[in-house]
């Protein structure tokens, strides 16, 4: 630790905003003063006047380099040499993989640290080197030929409020007071940008914040709820995980949660103690209740904590505007698809990595089992001949860590429930898949209605695309708007074709 307090002013793009947090967090807690706008800025204060006050009073920047931070429009060369004339110090900290050419060249030739790519022991190591400079050791560094030691074991979790004035990213060891949320997935990587819109959000709530995180099957929403559990952990007392499929039994998770808390009765029904659960989340703050993979709004809504908590809901059913903030979540950018590949396969060619997330439409579910595959022993090109040649085996292949099926299962789930369902949006599903990956307009298929004999039903019924569609959005089988609907390059059977990112091979 540096032998004097320094003042640093943290600049970072807002999709950044967790790094800024975190490296904010641990500045101060090693003895630092730090300036952050989302710590110290009000609604109303003048950005340009708090920006200059900030450059004026530190004694570095703290600069969080990616590629939206140099994105087109937010810096100039110009303002750039401004500011490297003005301060004695910049600390360029890289919070994604850059190379010379994504850095303004004012910038390229500035020593800056890595944090991506580290475990977050790692990080914490490179961002105090970072800080505090380089020197000379104080004993002898350690034999090069000894055999590495062991790392010490965690240890135990800190219990209690966190404290403070000032939000901040948890560190590894801090968890609520009640938590049931399971081992964080080490494979987790990318959608930033979601996890910060959904921190704002709930933060920005009032009363109880409540998300309903929504998406196609196999895009990973659980994995995000999984991610902000964890890494918002000590901002809140009370962490309850639910699987809310089976609407039906949220009385009996809630009473778990109220055995948890000290105030179920052990003489009384499930639905007795989930009630006098909720009147407890009424009068308690800091806690977070994730309803995981919940389908019905309607079986939900009764059962919806109250408080001032936050509620997150993740669904493959968009409809929940009447009673939660719906975020829409997609596949992967490809940027993202890269570094996910990248983290499982060591030292795949870019090109060959590529490629391999252009043929899975950037599907999160689908990338992970690939990688589970050509992680023991097969290459990509015959992975990718795969895809072609037996699509249905290789999608039940591969170690998929964080989700509960395969892609082959988890489509074959959906497919077969709005078979047994709704036969008709069924039929509709497979003629999409017969004619292609592109979004059918819906009005070719009004018009086209009276000759399609395999959709059963009256061909004259003037309704029947109303009844027909809104399943398959429901059970995340497509994309619906007011004038298109789309199948999901996942749920029409195979991945994306070469030529056709993001989107689906179709066959009959």
């Amino acid at each position: 630790m540096a032998d004097t307090t320094q003042r640093y002013f943290i600049s970072y793009a807002g999709v950044d905003r967790t790094w800024a947090e975190w490296v904010g967090y641990h500045l101060e807690r090693n003895g630092h003063q730090v300036m952050l706008d989302v710590w110290d800025w009000r609604t109303g204060d003048d950005f340009v006047q708090r920006m200059e006050e900030g450059l004026r009073q530190a004694d570095a920047v703290v600069a969080l380099f990616s590629k939206s931070y140099f994105e087109a429009g937010r810096w100039t060369n110009e303002e750039w040499t401004a500011v490297v004339a003005r301060r004695d110090r910049i600390i360029p900290l890289a919070v994604e993989p850059l190379t010379n050419h994504d850095v303004p060249a004012m910038l390229a030739t500035r020593v800056r640290k890595d944090l991506h790519g580290l475990d977050e022991e790692g990080a914490l190591a490179a961002l105090m080197a970072a800080v505090n400079g380089g020197g000379r050791p104080s004993g002898p560094p350690p034999f090069p030929g000894a055999a590495a030691a062991a790392p010490a074991p965690p240890g135990p979790p800190e219990t209690g409020p966190a404290g403070g004035v000032r939000p901040r990213l948890p560190d590894s060891t801090k968890r609520a007071d009640v938590w049931n949320v399971r081992r964080k997935n080490a494979d987790f990587s990318g959608r930033e940008a979601v996890l910060v819109e959904l921190r704002e959000g709930l933060l920005a709530g009032r009363d109880t914040a409540v998300y309903a995180l929504h998406g196609l099957g196999g895009i990973g929403k659980s994995q995000i709820a999984l991610e902000y559990a964890h890494r918002f952990a000590d901002q809140y007392d009370l962490v309850w995980w639910i699987d809310a499929e089976q609407a039906d039994q949220l009385p009996v998770h809630y009473t778990e949660l109220a055995d948890r808390v000290g105030i179920a009765n052990p003489e009384a029904s499930a639905e007795h103690n989930a009630r006098t659960l909720l009147r407890h989340l009424r009068d308690r703050s800091r806690w977070l209740i994730v309803l995981d993979n919940a389908e019905n709004p309607r079986q939900i809504e009764n059962w919806l904590p109250e408080g001032p908590g936050h509620v997150l809901i993740t669904t493959r059913n968009p409809n929940w505007r009447d009673i939660a903030h719906p975020l829409a979540l997609d596949v992967f950018t490809r940027e993202d698809s890269l570094a996910y590949l990248d983290k499982r396969i060591p030292g795949i060619p870019e090109l060959q990595a590529r490629a391999l997330a252009q043929d899975l439409g950037d599907l999160p579910l689908a990338l992970a089992q690939a990688a589970g595959v050509i992680g023991n022993g097969m290459t990509v090109d015959r992975y990718r001949r795969l895809l072609t040649e037996s699509t249905g085996r290789i999608l039940e292949q591969g170690d998929v860590p964080g989700y509960p099926a395969s892609l082959a299962a988890t489509v074959g789930i959906a497919t077969s429930g709005l078979a047994k369902e709704h036969p008709d949006a069924a039929a509709l599903l497979r003629l999409a898949a017969f004619l292609g990956p592109e979004p059918i307009p819906t009005a070719w298929l009004e018009e086209a209605r009276p000759r399609l004999s395999t959709i059963p039903g009256d061909p004259d019924d003037p309704m029947w695309l109303q009844s027909a569609l809104p399943p398959m959005s429901r059970f995340g089988l497509a994309r619906i708007d007011h004038e298109a609907f789309q199948v999901s390059s996942a749920d029409a059977g195979r991945p994306a074709g070469p030529g056709r990112p993001g989107t689906a091979g179709r066959g009959p």
